[in-house]
């Protein structure tokens, strides 16, 4: 019996013990700390409800119409009666933005991406406004060329990227750059993808020159390839003006490739001073060529 007794005063000592180590901690804790915790906890947990309460609320939360073009429509979607079509506000691009938070991180990047792939934006700037607005300063996607393929006309921008925007042969209303007897491409055309086609990146880069210099009197209306069967690698274009202007351009080098037959051939300023006098005598009917003149 006694040393039972003696086992549980050892087992009441030990608790006394363990308690006190506790107290003793506690005790020893700035009571200034203790409260700041406290403190800190407690905001930490307000903040999360007002969080939540915030962006459940109605007032900023996006709507369908939540989405704003902050820059003008472009010129030219207007005069060629484009509005209609070139509409920004798909399915996939409202589902990007609404019914979300104003406070939601990832809107922006996903209505960023959810409007590059409408193929009609080539870059837009996106930014919020309170309470639940989203403006958008969009740079488009302007078609300068269409090419001819089998009965339909593909439209592509200066960068040689497809526009959605096909014509069929004989209905043609965009005034832009023809480009005539192109080089079959078995490519699908696919908009927003990069044509493969060389030749036609190449009379992209030639109207991209030219119209870039050439304002007046008149204007590039087509260019004709003139595809050499002894020579696949090469295609000569022929420009025609508004102006009845006729130019066979050809061997479109670049500043190496001048530079390494000076005697043979023109570079592209030499040609374009050959143009420009020609175009300012305004003729009638006029056949150049600026491909071999030395």
């Amino acid at each position: 019996m006694a040393k039972k007794s003696k086992a549980k005063d050892d087992d009441e000592e030990e608790k006394v013990s363990f308690w006190s180590s506790v107290f003793s901690f506690i005790a020893s804790i700035n009571i200034v700390w203790l409260i700041s915790f406290c403190m800190l906890i407690s905001f930490v947990v307000f903040m999360y409800f007002i969080h939540t309460s915030v962006t459940n609320d109605p007032k900023f939360i996006y709507s369908k119409n939540s989405l704003i073009m902050k820059n003008d429509m472009p010129r030219w979607i207007v005069e060629n009666n484009l509005a209609t079509k070139v509409q920004l506000t798909s399915k996939d691009v409202v589902k990007s933005y609404n019914g979300k938070s104003f406070f939601d991180e990832d809107t922006l990047g996903n209505l960023h991406t959810a409007l590059m792939k409408t193929h009609w934006v080539r870059d837009v700037a996106l930014e919020k406004s309170y309470p639940s607005k989203i403006e958008m300063t969009v740079e488009f996607r302007k078609p300068i060329v269409a090419f001819l393929n089998k009965d339909n006309w593909y439209t592509l921008d200066f960068e040689g990227c497809f526009v959605p925007i096909i014509e069929k042969k004989g209905a043609e209303k965009l005034d832009l750059v023809r480009f005539i007897d192109v080089v079959e491409d078995k490519q699908y055309f696919k908009p927003g993808e990069l044509i493969h086609n060389k030749f036609i990146l190449k009379a992209i880069q030639l109207t991209n020159l030219i119209t870039n210099r050439v304002t007046s009197p008149g204007k590039l209306l087509k260019i004709v390839f003139l595809n050499d069967k002894n020579k696949e690698n090469e295609v000569r274009f022929k420009l025609i003006f508004q102006n009845g202007l006729e130019v066979v351009w050809g061997n479109f080098l670049n500043e190496k490739e001048v530079d390494g037959f000076p005697e043979k051939y023109l570079n592209s300023e030499e040609k374009l001073a050959i143009l420009f006098t020609s175009l300012h005598k305004n003729p009638n009917q006029l056949h150049i060529n600026v491909e071999f003149s030395r």
